[in-house]
């Protein structure tokens, strides 16, 4: 749960309204995530003379499915 969730679970809402709000939140961070995966790709791609350039696009594509649902 991050920081920004933790404030909204702090409030005095209803369920549906922490819920809309949490969901809110995570499209937000979902998109930076995304972004961030692919700019992370794009650097891993400009820098293919690094010798783990390989085994770092695996896992970024790995975090990229599991983070991004």
């Amino acid at each position: 749960m991050t920081r920004k969730m933790q404030a909204y679970s702090r409030l005095p809402l209803t369920t549906a309204e922490r819920d809309w709000f949490g969901a809110q939140i995570m499209k937000k961070e979902s998109v930076i995530v995304r972004q961030e995966m692919v700019g992370l790709e794009r650097a891993f791609h400009y820098n293919s003379h690094c010798e783990n350039f390989q085994s770092m696009h695996k896992s970024v594509s790995i975090i990229a499915s599991e983070v991004v649902v």
